[in-house]
């Protein structure tokens, strides 16, 4: 089980990815936030859109998998997950595929 200070962090990644210009309210933390994003379709997709915008595709099945490239062989996988819920599933694979771009955009500057 993850620790609510891991939680919080990922939950302060997903907000950052989505309003990278508006951060997160001071009197929020770890011990008082609610991570919508691990439980709310409606919160969760915009970040899939957004995500997809781009350029990646999205597939939520019983896994999901986020990607670059086409269906055939030239794709990169980018992050997937599977063995929890469709939501549970398509919040890792949005918290692997923010770690990753944030990764690759901080070794571009």
């Amino acid at each position: 089980m993850e620790s609510n200070i891991d939680s919080f962090e990922k939950y302060k990644m997903v907000h950052h990815f989505m309003y990278p210009n508006d951060p997160l309210k001071k009197w929020i933390n770890e011990t008082n936030f609610i991570n919508t994003y691990e439980n709310d379709w409606n919160v969760l997709m915009p970040v899939v859109e957004k995500i997809e915008n781009l350029d990646f595709f999205c597939m939520i099945n019983k896994w999901t998998s986020i990607y670059k490239g086409s269906l055939d062989s030239n794709r990169i996988v980018i992050a997937t997950t599977e063995g929890n819920s469709k939501i549970m599933n398509t919040y890792i694979a949005v918290t692997k595929f923010i770690k990753w771009y944030n990764e690759k955009q901080s070794n571009n500057t």
